[in-house]
């Protein structure tokens, strides 16, 4: 902290003083292991694509086991066949690992995947396009307070757009309606970054 210059600190909470509390950025930790801790409450449901040799997958496999989600899956797709995908994920945690290989695009007009989900962790095409069709895409998949993650956030506007783009929006003043957002928090952190979904107003 001592490195950081007043400057930066000052503007960092002018900036803030618009935004609700739960999204300044040093309740990042918080939030995920707050998401973590519901989600032992039930089955988990987790998509990723560019699942590669699998070490994300291991990850996240490990967590359901650590967690005793026994009835948990994660949904890993990967369109490169000269690839061993999940290679890196052990024999003991392949029963809650679905490997598919193909296209992301081809899964979802074939309805291939689960329709609701907890998580959705992006690494596939990093191009802008793409990343903003996945973002839109698995987002409305996504249950209340699920998860949205995507790796590479720093390579194009794909994530900030999207991130301002739940937003509902004043069109004469392009200002940013809080109480009316389809999501309830988000950071980045390094090249990640995350969004998780607001509960549905009764």
């Amino acid at each position: 902290m001592r490195g950081l210059s007043r400057t930066w600190w000052r503007r960092a909470k002018k900036a803030n003083q618009h935004e609700p509390v739960s999204m300044r950025f040093y309740n990042v930790w918080e939030t995920v292991s707050r998401f973590a801790a519901e989600n032992r409450k039930r089955p988990t449901v987790v998509v990723e694509s560019g699942g590669f040799v699998g070490m994300s997958s291991a990850f996240i496999l490990k967590a359901f086991v650590d967690e005793g989600l026994t009835t948990a899956k994660l949904y890993s797709i990967e369109w490169d066949a000269d690839c061993e995908q999940g290679a890196l994920v052990p024999d003991e945690l392949r029963p809650q690992f679905v490997p598919l290989w193909g296209k992301v695009e081809d899964f979802v007009k074939g309805d291939q995947l689960p329709a609701s989900i907890d998580m959705f962790l992006h690494d596939s095409s990093h191009s802008y396009r793409h990343m903003l069709w996945e973002f839109r895409e698995f987002w409305e998949r996504l249950r209340d307070r699920g998860l949205l993650v995507s790796h590479d956030v720093n390579l194009n506007a794909a994530f900030p757009e999207f991130v301002a783009k739940t937003y509902a929006h004043n069109k004469k003043t392009g200002r940013l309606d809080a109480q009316r957002t389809s999501h309830y928090e988000w950071g980045r952190w390094g090249y990640i970054g995350f969004v998780i979904k607001k509960e549905k107003a009764d």
